[in-house]
């Protein structure tokens, strides 16, 4: 095989850890202080010590343990591959305890609540060669992927959604399924009740949003917000960037060199919620059909333009937007051109002349071009982590 395969090597490797990437001293109770009471003494409000939080007295580390497997191999002397599967387990992870009665007095204190795992891949394939008539180059491809899970949460009995849930793929957005925009009355008439638990309010005309009712109770509502009670709220995308990519080529030739570096996000969902988007606050809600951007009033309902994208641009609904939901879910896939530069070296006599061994000429750009499914206003590559809808409606009493 030495012809062909002239390298091959197995990886494997096992290791457990524990987490210091949290806040210190979580096991003391700590005393805090307040500049001035609120009562006066002797004429003057004095400096005060308040009493110290709760502390779970079982706290103990987050422990995180790696089984990682994988290969290194070379054929042809040219093409290198390394590949590597691993799965992470996070165990006795720390966040918010148990939920306690507000006559308690106090905050829930941090607690090892549960378990998350991680699996995912790392692969890099490398093509090196030099060309009959001079020129060499170097290519190189890496693709990687993850997916997290929560395995186990014991600070959230009910399975709420708003907060970690045994079972749940973290990045996960649940929403609306979007069935369309009323074209008419005749449609409203006969659509499900929307306003029943807030899902929208005010009265709904032709140009508000129609959700699908998933449950066939005739009503769109969250039920309880719980895993076993969502009502029509389903998992409508995953805000985890997945398939993570690059490319990059070194090409040289005689004195000139090229260099292009591409990267980006094979897949990834994603729900814009902030004014950017649907304009500014009004009366405190986000996205009123009467405050949004151009863009929303460009391309908005009207009985001439029923195939619009957005709600009809008018007063006296809230809601449509701001409750996640199919239709408004954003791709936020991307490619970019991260970096090319080019140069050119100077002949080493020219260099000489001015006292130098070696001189190189380069122009560079950065971030020149994105291709991306989410408004060219947004930065793809900085979007935060998302979970729930916007604003999660309180459930029913």
């Amino acid at each position: 095989l030495k012809n062909v395969l002239s390298d091959f090597k197995l990886r494997a490797s096992y290791a457990s850890l524990g987490n210091q990437d949290v806040a210190n001293y979580l096991y003391i109770p700590t005393y805090g202080s307040t500049l001035q009471v609120n009562q006066i003494f002797d004429g003057a409000r004095p400096v005060g010590i308040t009493p110290p939080g709760l502390v779970d007295p079982n706290i103990t580390w987050e422990t995180a343990t790696t089984l990682d497997l994988g290969f290194d191999m070379t054929l042809f002397n040219k093409l290198t591959t390394n590949f590597s599967w691993y799965r992470r387990r996070t165990t006795d992870i720390l966040t918010d305890g148990s939920q306690y009665p507000a006559v308690l007095g106090a905050t829930s204190p941090q607690a090892n609540s549960g378990i998350l795992q991680s699996k995912g891949f790392d692969l890099q394939i490398n093509w090196r060669d030099k060309t009959s008539y001079g020129l060499s180059y170097n290519l190189t491809a890496t693709l990687s992927n993850y997916i997290t899970t929560v395995v186990k949460f014991n600070g959230n009995a009910a399975q709420s959604l708003t907060t970690l849930y045994s079972g749940e793929k973290v990045g996960d957005i649940w929403g609306f399924e979007t069935a369309g925009i009323y074209q008419n009355q005749d449609q409203v008439t006969n659509g499900p009740n929307e306003t029943a638990y807030g899902i929208l309010t005010g009265k709904i005309y032709p140009g508000d949003v129609e959700f699908k009712d998933l449950d066939g109770n005739d009503t769109i509502s969250r039920g309880q917000n719980t895993l076993a009670n969502h009502g029509d709220l389903r998992v409508i995308g995953n805000s985890s960037p997945k398939y993570a990519f690059s490319f990059n080529s070194f090409f040289s030739w005689k004195a000139f060199d090229l260099n292009i570096y591409l990267q980006g996000i094979g897949k990834r969902d994603y729900y814009l919620t902030d004014n950017l988007m649907w304009g500014a606050l009004n009366n405190g809600t986000l996205g009123t059909p009467t405050t949004g951007t151009l863009q929303v009033y460009n391309n908005s309902w009207t009985p001439d333009k029923p195939d619009a994208k957005y709600p009809a641009y008018k007063s006296g609904q809230s809601g449509d937007v701001v409750n996640a939901q199919t239709r408004f879910l954003e791709n936020a896939a991307y490619l970019r051109l991260k970096n090319i530069s080019l140069g050119y070296t100077l002949p080493a006599s020219i260099a000489a002349k001015i006292a130098m061994q070696k001189l190189r000429l380069s122009v560079s750009g950065y971030n020149l071009l994105t291709f991306s499914g989410i408004p060219k206003i947004y930065d793809p590559d900085t979007l935060s982590p998302q979970k729930m809808p916007p604003h999660p409606q309180a459930p029913p009493i």
